[in-house]
């Protein structure tokens, strides 16, 4: 559980942050823009761990 106070620091960290971060914007236009990004390991690694993960919409009871 959180406390008041820790909720209160956690709050005054987060608007103490910009909103928009333009180094994070100008990275994510570059890889947006990198047709080998992400790699095809990388896509594999993912196919696989879905395939892999439990069909949630099956009833499991």
């Amino acid at each position: 559980m959180i406390s008041t106070q820790s909720a209160a620091y956690l709050q005054g960290a987060l608007s103490r942050q910009p909103a928009i971060r333009p180094e994070v914007v100008e990275r994510a236009r570059a890889l947006a823009a990198d047709p080998t990004y992400p790699s095809a390991a990388v896509i594999k690694r993912v196919a696989q761990q879905i395939v892999a993960s439990p069909d949630l919409s099956e009833d499991q009871s």
